[in-house]
């Protein structure tokens, strides 16, 4: 029996043109979309399948309680590869900080203004491999959901999400009262090894790819730390190799 679509009209009409669609984005890799179905299937508007795959999408999204309607053929498609196209919204300050006492809000990344799509993708992709469940960033000088960083952090961002705020001293502050530690990533820091507490809820605090962590974000950090690398090495690393580095030490 064919299930009826859970999907509005304009949602339908719209299915085919992610890329012009505000708020639409289009993942690739069966990967990714089984990290969509498994942990936020109510994102995804649509899925185009190459004819080999076809059958086991429609099986997987029938299991999720969708119609298999989403699933379309890959061929005649304005895509090369099997993906899916899901819908993504920045979530808000206020709903954030009415979830912080859980527990899986025990380690939180901020990023200071990254500019970078891709980026913020990878860094959303460490997230969701070490369990961080929310990336704080601010609403301007800063990327969001983009095309680029939504297809980087493949299916990372069905388990991350992305809190906005107008003022990421201010959200540190609110933290900061609710027993945060709060964990800035610096060149000038000590090394991480041995200085973490298991127990402590903690905001790991990464830089911009120019200019590091701003004036206002430094002065309310508790700790400062960085990675060591050897005497003759570069100065420093990728944002987003270091966040996931940093995450390993924070996730242990």
């Amino acid at each position: 029996m064919k299930l009826k679509s859970n999907k509005s009209p304009r949602e339908r009409r719209s299915f085919n043109k992610s890329s012009s669609v505000k708020g639409q984005y289009f993942v690739d890799s069966l990967s990714a979309i089984n990290e969509y179905l498994r942990f936020r299937p109510e994102v995804i508007i649509g899925i185009f399948a190459s004819a080999k795959d076809l059958d086991g999408l429609r099986d997987e999204v029938l299991k999720q309680g969708l119609s298999s309607d989403i699933v379309r053929p890959l061929e005649g498609s304005q895509y090369s590869s099997t993906g899916a196209v899901v819908k993504l919204k920045e979530k808000k300050w206020d709903h954030f900080i009415r979830e912080l006492d859980r527990p899986t809000n025990n380690l939180v990344v901020m990023l200071d203004h990254i500019t970078d799509p891709r980026n913020l993708g990878a860094i959303a992709r460490s997230c969701a491999f070490f369990g961080v469940q929310s990336i704080i960033v601010a609403s301007n000088r800063q990327v969001l959901f983009s095309q680029a960083s939504v297809a980087t952090a493949m299916g990372g961002f069905a388990l991350v999400d992305l809190v906005v705020v107008s003022s990421l001293a201010s959200a540190l502050g609110s933290m900061k009262d609710s027993d945060y530690q709060i964990w800035g990533a610096d060149q000038n820091g000590e090394p991480i090894s041995g200085q973490l507490s298991s127990d402590q809820r903690k905001v790991l605090v990464l830089g911009s790819e120019q200019s590091g962590l701003s004036k206002s974000v430094q002065g309310i950090c508790d700790h400062f730390v960085k990675i060591s690398g050897s005497d003759s090495s570069l100065e420093s690393l990728n944002v987003s190799v270091a966040a996931g580095i940093l995450l390993h030490s924070f996730a242990e």
